[in-house]
């Protein structure tokens, strides 16, 4: 039960860090770091339960790679095309990362024979990575010039926004759903 908890909290460290920017490098550095390692430590305990799980740690492993190098490359003042490849490998590495950690509790359930939940799980997931495509694409592309053209020029940011805003509502029902198959792994007993 607490290798599932500290899933929960480091996605939900991740969601906040990618949502809440902030110009300090070493706050944004320790929260990568932190989210990160409460998932990689959460994710090993669960092996037991899938290989998924050994998966969706070589995915962690990775986004966390890159979460840094995007954090050094921004240190640094690199060109954007860098700031890009980092920035969306990450984001891809993390899409990977919650897949598997979805297809191992679906495996999990599978063996426990609890099948309700997996639909919403899948559901969840799905969403999720739609909204972290695109919330990653408002920062990989020239938004700016897009709107332009469709008459919603000066709008960048509001749409940054709301896409970010998205993907933190849709990260934190994907940790209600694990929460909730948690509470029917592990029931209370009175």
């Amino acid at each position: 039960m607490k290798d599932l908890i500290k899933v929960m909290a480091g996605l939900f460290i991740l969601s906040l860090d990618n949502r809440i920017r902030m110009d300090i490098i070493m706050v944004n550095v320790i929260t990568d770091v932190v989210g990160h390692a409460l998932l990689i430590w959460g994710v090993t305990g669960l092996i037991p339960w899938s290989p998924c799980f050994k998966a969706s740690r070589k995915h962690a492993v990775l986004s966390l790679i890159f979460c840094l190098g995007t954090r050094l490359v921004t240190y640094l003042n690199m060109s954007q095309s860098v700031m890009a490849l980092m920035y969306g490998m990450g984001a891809i590495f993390y899409i990977y990362m919650t897949y598997y950690i979805m297809e191992g509790l679906m495996v999990k359930n599978k063996m426990e024979k609890i099948t309700e939940p997996n639909a919403n799980l899948k559901g969840a997931w799905m969403a999720l990575a739609v909204a972290q495509f695109f919330y990653s694409l408002c920062y990989l592309a020239d938004i700016g010039e897009f709107l332009e053209e469709v008459g919603l020029g000066g709008l960048e940011s509001p749409v940054k926004g709301l896409f970010g805003a998205a993907a933190f509502a849709l990260s934190t029902f994907f940790i209600i759903m694990i929460n909730q198959i948690r509470g029917l792994l592990y029931p209370k007993t009175e």
